[in-house]
């Protein structure tokens, strides 16, 4: 009796180690697969919607950082440039990709060279989930995600690769230093989210470069990494 009670401990312990083992593998080791990614953001990335005049409206994303509604965006989203004095404009609304309606956001901070901006929404009856920030740099080659309002179209995701992990930008008077990524953004992804293949807040999306005529080079886009984004945050 006691030589199968021997057993059965045994035997349990091997069962409970293949249980544990199998739960890190898939927590710790596994990947999340796109649309997990993807799905996990739905109460993260937001639609933004910015007006003066409503017929001339602006369009982009925003990304939550805390539960309390605070959200990051890029400032040329929220604000505009006229007579060489710039403004924000006087509405600001978030949608989530779950919803019909439109929330109001206030604007609390800007950094214009730094091209990103600070809103907030009151958070209370809102299923917010706030991005997971990644601590490391990413790395050339590494794969990530895009998240944004595509063309205003909605949430949407895109996948590509780290293409230079640091790379400096001249633009708008501004040299700024940015990941670049061979992911597809276009027009409305502005504010939205980087993610890494774990889904960690890597960058904020920012801008796409055009040739000498104008005309947007795509597989060629920049976003602002998260650790200087979190030195507005700080400030």
């Amino acid at each position: 009796m006691k030589k199968q009670a021997i057993h059965f401990v045994v035997i349990y312990s091997v069962l409970a180690c293949y249980i544990i083992g199998g739960i890190l593998y898939f927590t710790v080791f596994q990947q999340p697969s796109a649309a997990d990614i993807f799905n996990r953001h739905m109460q993260t990335v937001v639609e933004v919607k910015a007006y003066d005049d409503p017929q001339e409206a602006a369009f982009g994303s925003a990304v939550f950082v805390n539960s309390d509604g605070l959200l990051v965006t890029n400032a040329h989203v929220i604000s505009y440039t006229r007579l060489g004095n710039e403004y924000v404009f006087t509405n600001i609304y978030i949608r989530f990709a779950t919803s019909e309606e439109f929330i109001k956001a206030e604007f609390v901070n800007k950094d214009t060279a730094l091209d990103i901006a600070t809103l907030q929404v009151n958070p209370q009856g809102l299923s917010i989930r706030p991005a997971r920030t990644r601590a490391t740099t990413v790395i050339e080659g590494e794969r990530v995600y895009a998240i944004g309002n595509a063309q205003n179209h909605g949430i949407s995701i895109i996948q590509g690769i780290v293409s230079n992990r640091k790379v400096h930008i001249q633009t708008g008077g501004r040299d700024i230093m940015a990941i670049q990524v061979s992911n597809m953004i276009t027009q409305g992804n502005s504010g939205g989210a980087l993610v890494d293949a774990r889904g960690n807040l890597v960058g904020i999306t920012t801008f796409r470069l055009r040739d000498s005529g104008g005309n947007t080079i795509y597989g060629i886009s920049f976003a602002i990494p998260v650790n200087r984004v979190q030195e507005l945050l700080t400030n």
